[in-house]
């Protein structure tokens, strides 16, 4: 490996989706965003309605080549259901699309803990961080 990874990334770009309600009526979406803001690296964090919607991944392609992302977040649903979605965002805006990761707060938090917000949130905000982290450390 050529030196530190994450050295090499500069800049991160991180979406939190509310999916209309079926994450942001259990996981706080906004602190997720402030939080992973603060992580060194991370360039642009921002929340949306539906991160799969064509705006949206408009946006997201904008957003690579203005600010010259090195690796994209998107903080959702499934990655069975988008994986390829992004992959094709990053490969469109001319990102290696293995320098993308789709963090899973869907299923893995809000649905699994739909009793307790608060430690949804919590989860939420741990994936992405590990989420940012991989993306960070990727060599592609």
């Amino acid at each position: 490996m050529k030196g530190n990874a994450m050295e090499e990334k500069r800049n991160i770009g991180v979406y939190i989706c509310q999916c209309g309600s079926n994450i942001s009526d259990y996981v706080d979406v906004e602190k997720v965003r402030e939080e992973v803001a603060k992580i060194n690296h991370v360039s642009i964090s921002k929340t949306t309605m539906f991160a799969c919607a064509d705006a949206t991944q408009n946006e997201i392609v904008q957003d690579i080549q203005e600010n010259n992302l090195d690796a994209i977040v998107v903080a959702s649903c499934s990655p069975k259901l988008h994986l390829d979605t992004f992959k094709n965002v990053a490969e469109r805006a001319g990102l290696n699309p293995y320098n993308y990761v789709q963090v899973n707060i869907r299923e893995q938090c809000s649905w699994a803990h739909s009793d307790k917000p608060v430690q949804a949130t919590e989860k939420a905000i741990q994936l992405v961080k590990a989420g940012i982290a991989r993306v960070g450390y990727s060599e592609a």
